[in-house]
């Protein structure tokens, strides 16, 4: 079975931070997927921690040159639209995409993000 591996979650594992071994835990031996969108986040997400010092230039590039060979199947967001627009009063529109994707694919969502209110959620949310 899949798990949707949401932009903070993947970004842990690309920088090898100290919260990423929780992460791989709660992914385990599950083949990932999150949607296309996820390549944008990670990149905007690096982009703001190299300018405010957070990690290296070096470090950034590094973690880019992981991205694209992270093994996650990115999936079109297409066919996730009109779930994601259902969710827009409880979620962003970067986070209903994930959860659209968890809905579709019937299974968990592995996030670093507490503000993702699992309960309340059509999908299983597992926090990392």
């Amino acid at each position: 079975m899949y798990c949707v591996i949401d932009a903070g979650a993947l970004l842990e594992l690309l920088l090898r931070t100290l919260r990423a071994e929780s992460v791989q835990s709660v992914v385990d031996d599950r083949p990932m997927v999150a949607p296309a969108v996820i390549d944008a986040e990670v990149l905007s997400a690096l982009r703001g921690l190299e300018r405010s010092r957070a990690v290296t230039p070096v470090r950034a590039a590094l973690a880019v040159a992981d991205l694209r060979e992270a093994p996650v199947e990115r999936y079109p967001l297409g066919s996730l639209l009109d779930r994601a627009w259902g969710l827009r009063s409880r979620l962003n529109a970067y986070d209903a995409l994930y959860v659209a994707l968890a809905v579709e694919l019937d299974c968990p969502l592995v996030t670093t993000d507490d503000r993702i209110p699992s309960p309340r959620l059509p999908a299983k949310v597992l926090h990392a």
